[in-house]
């Protein structure tokens, strides 16, 4: 808590002017809560954000359980494989 006339303390530093963050959009696939896998990506999401963390010097958000309008659930959808995850994590991060 902080009373008046107290500077307050931020918790994180302030970043830098050139900070880039990216945000990826992955489909969780049905199945096991316990195991969440990513649709159309062979290996389990855990292993998936450790790749994604170990290769880039951003940061990223990870958006999950979002509902998509009509026009856009009718479209063909190009899933992922773990590569091009892992391929497009270092291409934005370095």
């Amino acid at each position: 808590m902080s009373s008046q006339g107290q500077q307050q303390t931020v918790a994180y530093a302030p970043c830098p002017p050139d900070f880039k963050s990216h945000t990826i959009i992955i489909s969780i696939a049905t199945g096991d809560p316990n195991e969440p896998t990513l649709a159309g990506v062979k290996g389990d999401f855990p292993l998936v954000l450790d790749e994604l963390t170990a290769h880039t010097n951003g940061s990223f958000q990870v958006m999950t359980d979002f509902q998509l309008p009509q026009s856009i659930q009718n479209a063909q959808m190009l899933l992922p494989s773990a590569r091009s995850v892992c391929q497009g994590s270092r291409d934005q991060g370095r």
